[in-house]
């Protein structure tokens, strides 16, 4: 969820290809059903604060579910390195605002997640811890 924005997009048939193969490669961990991980089981209700959102694809419940481990590996890995899988150039005073970002443009593409403001979201969840 840090290192693969792409899993936050659309495109269903390169969203999680690089994924296995980091996993083998760094973690020694096989998986054959890594999709269904992030997206099985749909869609359901998110409160961020005194509001709910409905209808939240289940990739982003996910992610706010593990927010903290998420908050505590981007401020762990390097701009550099974060440099590399996102393909864009990032700072240590930047990375996390660039990784909402690309988050926030990756969830664009997403039919069922149109009606959500995913950047306004995570700003708001990071703002009350």
């Amino acid at each position: 969820m840090v290192y693969f924005i792409e899993i936050f997009g659309n495109n269903n048939k390169t969203k999680y290809e690089r994924i296995p193969a980091w996993l083998v490669a760094n973690e020694g961990i096989v998986t054959p059903s890594l999709r269904d991980s992030f997206s099985a089981s749909g869609q359901g209700d998110l409160l961020v604060g005194n509001k709910i959102y409905k209808d939240v694809p289940k990739i982003f419940l996910k992610l706010i579910d593990n927010f903290n481990l998420v908050l505590e590996i981007l401020s762990q890995t390097s701009a550099i390195e974060l440099s590399e899988f996102w393909g864009i150039k990032t700072t240590e005073t930047k990375k996390t605002s660039d990784w909402i970002e690309l988050v926030s443009e990756h969830s664009r593409k997403i039919k069922n997640a149109k009606h959500l403001n995913i950047k306004q979201i995570l700003i708001e969840i990071i703002a009350s811890k």
